[in-house]
């Protein structure tokens, strides 16, 4: 073991100790201690406070505690509630039973207003304790094992997510311009954040909200094809699941001829090689 400050070193070797043998080592000054030891791999921190400080914080901050009756089993996310008999002091916890004394990414500091959300299924075991000031420390409570139940509204949405189509048309209407029309089967679905227009297998970064089933999208240059599509991305609630990806439409841009605009609408679905194709002219003159 080897105990090291700014102002005094102890260095005991290790084969001096004796199984089972505790040993005493007094701290005569006050500071922060750094102690290190050939069987742990991470070292310990000791913060040594003077008598006057101690009397200052004349008992141990209590343990934090659940608010009512904690049940076996849990339904998908509810809510927990811990309090702390102390006042001003700052809860850390963890749902997996490890220790939240170490500090690691599964700690998470406790906040009364969000309070514990119970959003992974399976069990869990919540250990906490409290800190005041980083001077205090209460001891940890630990909780019995929790079952919380599978989410049924997820499942159900989840569901619904993969018999969600959509669908695209689109028109020019101008040289540059192509506007197009979304539609979503079935047509109320409230599981979809926003689309996203793909122009040749590009995204152009135009993002529509998920009630613009219409939109117009320009910049296209005359005479050249283009392959376009919408690809739906869904609400945060469902993870773990694909976009949804349209149909694609080959649109052939306008083509100009001496003094005459000669406008030729082409769409085909790529999808359904024997679907139908559409085409119509549209002449204007100056």
């Amino acid at each position: 073991m080897f105990i090291s400050s700014e102002r005094q070193q102890v260095d005991v070797p290790f084969n001096q100790y004796e199984f089972d043998t505790n040993y005493l080592y007094t701290f005569y000054e006050c500071g922060t201690y750094q102690i290190t030891s050939d069987r742990f791999q991470e070292s310990a921190t000791v913060v040594v406070y003077s008598e006057s400080s101690i009397k200052t914080y004349k008992r141990r901050l209590q343990e934090p505690k659940v608010v009512g009756e904690l049940p076996i089993s849990c339904p998908f996310g509810d809510k927990i509630r811990l309090e702390s008999p102390d006042r001003f002091v700052t809860i850390y916890y963890t749902l997996d039973g490890r220790i939240p004394t170490r500090r690691h990414e599964d700690v998470q500091i406790y906040n009364p207003d969000e309070r514990i959300s119970l959003v992974k299924p399976g069990l869990l075991v919540i250990r906490a304790y409290s800190t005041e000031d980083q001077k205090l420390a209460s001891a940890v409570t630990t909780t019995w094992p929790i079952l919380v139940m599978e989410n049924e509204g997820l499942n159900n949405a989840t569901t619904m997510w993969k018999n969600c189509n959509i669908s695209l048309t689109a028109s020019l209407a101008r040289p540059n311009k192509i506007y197009g029309e979304i539609h979503v089967e079935p047509e109320y679905c409230d599981l979809i954040d926003h689309f996203e227009l793909y122009v040749d297998d590009v995204a152009r970064g135009t993002n529509l909200n998920s009630y613009e089933l219409n939109f117009a999208a320009g910049g296209f240059a005359g005479g050249k094809q283009y392959e376009i599509h919408i690809v739906a991305y869904p609400i945060d609630i469902i993870v773990n699941e694909q976009p949804i990806v349209s149909n694609k439409r080959v649109c052939f841009s306008v083509e100009e001829i001496s003094d005459q605009y000669f406008e030729v609408l082409y769409f085909k679905d790529v999808r359904n090689q024997q679907g139908s194709q559409q085409r119509s002219a549209i002449n204007q003159f100056r």
